[in-house]
């Protein structure tokens, strides 16, 4: 695993890997301190629930009624509770990573390359059943 810095720059065997297998792992992508940061502000917005109202709060798990125990809860885009996220240390690492790997340029114009399947996007079946009746 790698060990990232502040200003992260991939040598170019990192991008060929992330190429290639479509994932690439760091030993260290934030510094202690600023994790117990993060832990403590996503904490917060945990505890007040925030995002519950525009249905950004929610459990993938056991989806309920607002206020019931949750199994697996997420927030999606935190940021949109927490702004100062984006001030974060990991925040740019992982945008100054994502510029290398993908251009600077969005998501959708590397799709075709990467083939990824997106949350929300059906694939077509490729493979046609065979009839059980004979022809």
């Amino acid at each position: 695993m790698e060990r990232l810095a502040t200003d992260p720059l991939l040598r170019s065997e990192q991008a060929d890997s992330f190429a290639t297998n479509g994932f690439l792992t760091f030993e260290q992508l934030v510094s202690p301190c600023e994790l117990r940061e993060l832990k403590k502000t996503i904490g917060e917005l945990f505890e007040k629930r925030a995002g519950e109202k525009e249905g950004a709060h929610l459990d993938l798990v056991a989806p309920g009624k607002p206020g019931t125990i949750q199994t697996s809860p997420q927030i999606t885009n935190p940021v949109n509770y927490a702004p100062r996220l984006h001030q974060a240390q990991f925040f740019q690492n992982a945008l100054a990573i994502a510029k290398q790997l993908l251009g600077g340029t969005s998501l959708s114009s590397k799709l075709p390359r990467m083939a990824l399947p997106l949350p929300g996007i059906r694939m077509k079946r490729l493979v046609t059943p065979i009839s059980s009746t004979p022809s």
